[in-house]
């Protein structure tokens, strides 16, 4: 949940990453909102296709303009989800 100032439900956007034998981007889809979409569609498929996972994003932007605040959501996005390593076996 991405928003300006405090936590509000925004546009809200699903994203589905492909199975690993098909080429393409993840899908998304938008759930509610209208508001920032083309922002919410970017950051939910890029967070699926990274994490592998099927991803919720919501985005509310009260006096921001969205392209502004695209830099800013990507530097906050890149904190929170840092990859970790993946582990390939659990030693005793």
């Amino acid at each position: 949940m991405l928003s300006e100032k405090e936590d509000k439900l925004g546009t809200l956007v699903i994203a589905v990453p492909r199975p690993k034998d098909l080429l393409g981007p993840p899908s998304s889809s938008v759930l509610l909102g209208d508001k920032n979409v083309a922002t919410a569609r970017m950051f939910a498929e890029n967070l699926a296709m990274r994490k592998e996972k099927i991803v919720l994003v919501s985005i509310y932007l009260e006096t921001m303009d969205e392209r502004q605040a695209q830099s800013a959501l990507r530097r906050l996005l890149e904190k929170v989800t840092v990859d970790q390593p993946q582990k390939e076996g659990l030693t005793t």
